[in-house]
């Protein structure tokens, strides 16, 4: 099913299943609010904004408007919400590639997410899995490494391009596992698909969904998935881990308000966000599109947020890989 389908599909369900509004705190909001998605339609990031937006409107009382601002690897939404004023009536939502890896590898970045943006609430994390083609053949993640290691340099991957969160797990997994692996990158991931599967492209990270088709047909192998252990949502796969002991690459999306926003503000939008999070709607529609939902308190996804940077800074910094 489609990330557009899933958003129609929610929508009608929340139409008519979603708990009712919420009495409105005293003079917010009273108009309506804009949650700005830093990708186009149909994405990923497009899906969260317009889930959250159908179930927090009738709990604020009033429309919540998504805005698509792409553009820069998902950084033009994020400059455009720092400069609205602060007030609870612009959103964004951010994710680890505009949040926390941009600073690492963006030399002009025209935002601080640390000192012009307040975390709101986490919304999802999510995992990737890597991915072998067929010239691998029936391949465990040991044997790869295994084989990676016998002959440094002989077999590439494939990722969105440098800096992207694809190109960095699979650096660190490199760098933990004692592998050298050629980097591929690409325009679009529709691309690395194409090219896994044709055998022109050894391995890659990619979203379970995208390729679980193509696994059940064996034309794909899934041999690990980069959360810290098992996932139900990814069944028999184990996590990369279990052979390299340490190794967690978690990707996640949450929302954001420029700086100064008042607590009380801020407290009202996370409070009625988390209660979207919890319905069962939305946790089985973002089970679905692969997402976990996570939701917390600021100060805790505050936390989050600097714990994530300082891994990917970290990353970033240990392979050398100059901002641009």
């Amino acid at each position: 099913m489609s990330i557009r389908a899933l958003v129609r599909l929610c929508a009608g369900l929340l139409a008519v299943g979603l708990a009712a509004p919420l009495p409105a705190a005293a003079q917010f909001p009273d108009r309506p609010v804009k949650l700005i998605a830093t990708q186009g339609a149909g994405s990923s990031t497009d899906l969260h904004a317009r889930l959250i937006a159908i179930g927090l409107a009738p709990r604020l009382g009033q429309p919540v408007v998504v805005e698509n601002v792409a553009g820069v690897a998902g950084t033009l939404g994020v400059t455009k919400a720092v400069h609205s004023p602060a007030d609870g009536y612009t959103l964004v939502l951010g994710n680890n590639g505009n949040i926390g890896i941009a600073p690492f590898t963006m030399r002009d970045l025209p935002y601080d997410p640390n000192k012009d943006l307040v975390p709101v609430a986490h919304l999802t994390d999510n995992w990737q899995v890597l991915v072998a083609g067929p010239r691998l053949g029936p391949i465990t993640l040991q044997q790869f490494i295994a084989l990676a290691k016998a002959n440094p340099g002989k077999f590439n991957y494939g990722s969105p391009g440098e800096g992207s969160h694809a190109h960095l797990a699979m650096e660190l997994l490199q760098s933990m596992a004692g592998i050298k692996l050629v980097h591929v990158p690409y325009k679009t991931t529709g691309q690395i698909t194409t090219d896994r599967a044709g055998g022109t492209l050894d391995v890659a990270f990619d979203n379970y969904v995208a390729v679980k088709g193509l696994a059940e047909q064996g034309k794909l192998r899934v041999l690990a998935v980069t959360s810290a252990g098992p996932l139900a949502s990814v069944p028999n796969v184990p996590p990369v881990a279990q052979a390299v002991p340490g190794y967690e690459a978690t990707g996640w999306f949450g929302v954001f308000a420029p700086a100064g926003t008042p607590p009380a503000v801020v407290q009202r939008l996370n409070s009625e966000i988390n209660a979207v999070l919890a319905d069962p709607k939305v946790v089985q529609t973002m089970q679905v599109a692969g997402f976990e939902a996570k939701p917390s308190q600021p100060a805790e996804f505050a936390q989050f947020v600097r714990a994530a940077q300082k891994k990917w800074g970290d990353t970033v910094k240990s392979i050398g890989l100059e901002a641009k």
